[in-house]
């Protein structure tokens, strides 16, 4: 997946009939990605930088918005939030904001060691 110059690994795990999908460190604007994690019941991404990055940061990782537009675009069942870099957090608020006016479903910031439950599995 693009991660500016260096590739990253985005990746989709079958469990129990259940499917998740992980982001990785990506921009998430590669089609290939969206058409492997179409339908997930959970979409893990990367939250890495702030709505109104710029630069290199952006040319990296994907804003809060594009996050949000991911999870809308593959109909993600929920969307959970790992990665976090200060930067990001500092604006959780707003990236959070920006998530929620692209993708209808649930949000979660992860914590280290937190279980996400899949139903039926």
């Amino acid at each position: 997946m693009p991660h500016g110059p260096v590739p990253a690994l985005g990746y989709v795990v079958h469990v129990g009939g259940a499917r998740v999908a992980f982001t990785g460190d990506q921009r998430m604007d590669d089609p290939r990605f969206q058409t492997l994690a179409r339908g997930v019941d959970l979409l893990v991404a990367h939250h890495a930088i702030a709505e109104g990055s710029r630069g290199a940061a952006a040319n990296l990782h994907a804003t809060p918005s594009e996050i949000g537009a991911l999870a809308d675009a593959v109909d993600a069942g929920r969307l959970v939030l790992s990665h976090h870099m200060q930067r990001a957090l500092a604006e959780r608020d707003a990236g959070l904001a920006a998530i929620a006016a692209r993708y209808g479903g649930p949000v979660a910031l992860a914590d280290d060691l937190d279980c996400y439950p899949l139903g039926g599995s």
